[in-house]
């Protein structure tokens, strides 16, 4: 369900719009239903260096995420990814990035929108992180 709704969200960005970080903080800021589903939605261009940030975050002015798997896995696929938890480069907690990518008129990747999940916060998978596991019981024949 979030992969899809990222990658719909993606897919309203207009490459033009990339050009001006405002512009494309505006565009994912109007689009409120994806902020309750993600802790953050990130728009990173293809050599990797963020162009936006919702909620603007002043840390990440200089991120960089090209060394990501799933980053590069987005570029070279052209599809949506989940990547692996990871712990993240600014606040150091673990979390899950759900990337798609947004496509110009030839097809080519101009840019990643990442959506943040952070796995200690209370969202869809944020329970796991305190999830206590049951050992199934044994029943004799």
């Amino acid at each position: 369900m979030h992969q899809g709704i990222l990658s719909q969200a993606a897919s309203t960005v207009s490459p033009a719009s990339l050009r001006s970080s405002a512009a494309v903080r505006k565009h994912f800021a109007s689009r409120r239903g994806l902020l309750l589903l993600f802790d953050d939605v990130l728009v990173f261009a293809p050599d990797g260096h963020l162009i936006a940030d919702t909620p603007e975050l002043p840390a990440r002015a200089a991120l960089n995420t090209a060394d990501r798997q799933y980053f590069k896995q987005v570029l070279l696929t052209k599809r949506p990814v989940i990547g692996d938890p990871v712990i993240s480069k600014i606040r150091k907690e673990a979390i899950v990035q759900i990337a798609a990518p947004v496509l110009d008129a030839n097809g080519n990747v101009a840019a990643v929108v990442v959506g943040v999940l952070r796995l200690g916060k209370s969202n869809f998978l944020g329970g796991l992180a305190v999830a206590k596991v049951a050992r199934p019981a044994i029943s004799s024949p």
